[in-house]
Parts: structure tokens; C-alpha cells; sequence
């Protein structure tokens, strides 16, 4: 399967299912599909971690696969979103609020331009430190090489 044919599933509201999110993720990653680093905005307090995400419209967004409850708001836009533990694909939209559990991932594409709340709960007060608390490791990824979390976690292997 081919970007167009990824791009063409992921636009579709009557998606098929005859692709498995793992597989869909894995030919983003290997493909230029997926989207750079948007800028966000990361925020400390009260025991809590939160970060916004600004996402563009046309974009695919494979989300980390985080190891703690989340509260996920979108405060704008719409998308149509798969996690690891559904197989349906599900159309979201500005306002909307709902806590993923452990061990969830999101696959989104953004249908227009969203702004996407993340919040958990976390003693740290670094994004690295963060990001080692509240994601479950998975080496490679862009956002590990961009907090050099990668070189981190080379120790564990």
C-alpha cells in the first residue's frame, strides 16, 4: 500500500478496516506521511502535566503510547481518530472530552486545524523527565531523538 492508498483510507469517513492501526502507524513512519513536530506547549503544576498540541489540517499524527490515564481535550478543530484498542475508526469533534486508559495509542488525521490538550499525572517537572514517566518507551520515534530520550534509553536495553 502506497501514501496515496494510506491517505485515501485515513480521509475516508466509511473507512475500512481491512488495515490494522499497527500497520497503517508502521507505513506512516516509513513513508514522509507523517507529519514533522508540531510546536506545543508544555505545562507543570499541581503534581500534573499538560501539553497543547496545535495539529494542521491534511496532517497524520500517530500518537505516543502513554502509560497513565489521560484527559484528552480537544478545544478545537476535528478528527478522525483509531486507538490500539478499537478498530473502528471514530469522528471527533471540537468540543470534546474523554479519558484514555494505559497502554492507549491514538492515530489521528486532522480533518481541520485542531488543538488537542493532553493531561496526566506526573511528579516530574522536565519534559525528558516527563516523557520517561508518562510514555511508554518506544526508541526511534522523532520525539525521543528530539529530547535525545533515545540515548536515555539506550542504557535499558
Amino acid at each position: 500500500m502506497d501514501n496515496k492508498q494510506v491517505a485515501t483510507l485515513a480521509t475516508n469517513k466509511e473507512l475500512s478496516t481491512d488495515i490494522s492501526m499497527g500497520d497503517l502507524a508502521n507505513l506512516m513512519l516509513a513513508s514522509d506521511m507523517q507529519a514533522d513536530l508540531n510546536e506545543e506547549e508544555n505545562y507543570w503544576g499541581g503534581g500534573m502535566y499538560a501539553r497543547s498540541l496545535d495539529m494542521d489540517k491534511g496532517q497524520l499524527i500517530i500518537g505516543h503510547i502513554h502509560s497513565k490515564h489521560t484527559v484528552n481535550i480537544l478545544s478545537k478543530g476535528a478528527i478522525l481518530i483509531k486507538t490500539r484498542m478499537e478498530d473502528e475508526w471514530e469522528l471527533i469533534e471540537a468540543p470534546f472530552i474523554n479519558i484514555t486508559p494505559p497502554n492507549t495509542q491514538k492515530l489521528g488525521y486532522i480533518l481541520e486545524d485542531s488543538t488537542m490538550v493532553n493531561v496526566m499525572i506526573t511528579d516530574k517537572t522536565t519534559i525528558e523527565e516527563t516523557y520517561m514517566d508518562v510514555v511508554v518507551p518506544h526508541k526511534g520515534t522523532a520525539l525521543y531523538k528530539k529530547y535525545g530520550i533515545d540515548k536515555l534509553l539506550e542504557g535499558d536495553s
